[in-house]
């Protein structure tokens, strides 16, 4: 079972672009690289090992509990009005 990771009291989830690579290991370098930018290197060293403990979602639900993914090119649509998205 995957191990939860420990963020501190009031911890602000730095934002990341979400449209990135799907690689496992692409999404845990972009999502470690915007902590340490951030100035949380001690979570993204904590991050790191976490993350591989279990399967691919489980480092995905572990890397969003770090960062806020962002989708710039969606930002300001209304759903009915993005045709991808129906």
């Amino acid at each position: 079972m995957m191990q939860a990771i420990a963020l501190p009291e009031g911890f602000e989830k730095p934002k990341m672009r979400g449209d990135i690579d799907g690689n496992a290991f692409s999404i845990l370098g972009h999502t470690t690289r915007a902590l340490k930018i951030a100035g949380h290197k001690d979570i993204a060293e904590r991050l790191s090992k976490v993350a591989l403990q279990g399967d691919y979602n489980a480092l995905l639900a572990t890397c969003s509990a770090c960062v806020e993914f962002v989708f710039p090119e969606y930002e300001g649509l209304d759903e009915d009005e993005d045709e991808d998205y129906n």
